[in-house]
């Protein structure tokens, strides 16, 4: 097995930041007031939305020690955020959202329950874990609507 350095995940969470952040034009173009700030240019939203991204995924990294968190974790951000790209229309997030559901709840059967083929999810699992949420976070203050009945959740940017 190819084990890599600290400095080449890094190099590699940020390769992938910033193909979804400049391909994708997945980013943060409004703090709704966090820290006193609003709009922000294209440069700082690119740098906060790649610092969002690497500091979720190497969180995800972090709590994958324990057996079933870090999937855990994701279950309950999962429902919460299929829950309100829902209430939002947003289709494609749902699907997203309920598929991480559903393959996490198959993988904590073998990670919790069953000693004989127990399973982990290693530093790639928990990576990509950490980066489709980091998406979800990102979709969720961007689709925010202040005054909005149904999407306007006031601590948006705190809360993501």
């Amino acid at each position: 097995m190819l084990e890599l350095s600290p400095l080449k995940k890094i190099y590699g969470q940020i390769i992938a930041g910033l193909i979804i952040i400049l391909l994708g034009d997945l980013r943060f173009t409004d703090l709704h007031g966090l820290f006193g700030i609003n709009q922000i240019s294209y440069l700082w939203s690119v740098l906060v939305t790649l610092f969002v991204f690497i500091v979720i995924i190497n969180s995800f990294n972090l709590v994958d020690g324990i057996d079933g968190l870090a999937a855990g974790l994701a279950i309950v951000s999962s429902v919460f955020f299929g829950e309100w790209f829902y209430q939002a229309g947003q289709t494609g997030m749902v699907v997203m959202a309920l598929s991480l559901i559903g393959v996490l709840f198959a993988f904590l059967r073998y990670n919790l329950l069953d000693s004989k083929y127990k399973i982990f999810m290693g530093d790639t699992g928990s990576m990509l874990l950490g980066f489709i949420l980091a998406v979800f976070t990102v979709r969720f203050n961007e689709m925010n609507v202040p005054g909005s009945p149904f999407r306007n959740i006031e601590a948006a940017p705190a809360f993501s």
